[in-house]
């Protein structure tokens, strides 16, 4: 079972897209992208995993898939 944040790691990789990148496409700041990939941060703010949702055009419960 993959985490939030292999699942966002995954679909930004697919994409291409470096931390950053993605971090100003979804209007967050980059420390957000790196702590929610490397497991610092488990559940980040709705807004923030909102808005990283829509920028890797998945929905919120793709990124949830599995968690508890």
């Amino acid at each position: 079972m993959m985490s939030i944040g292999e699942r966002v790691w995954a679909l930004r990789a697919a994409k291409g897209w470096s931390q950053r990148y993605l971090a100003a496409m979804a209007g967050v700041g980059p420390p957000c992208i790196m702590r929610l990939e490397d497991g610092r941060t488990k559940y980040p703010m709705a807004e923030s995993l909102q808005a990283i949702a829509n920028a890797l055009e998945v929905t919120v419960e793709e990124l949830m898939q599995g968690e508890e």
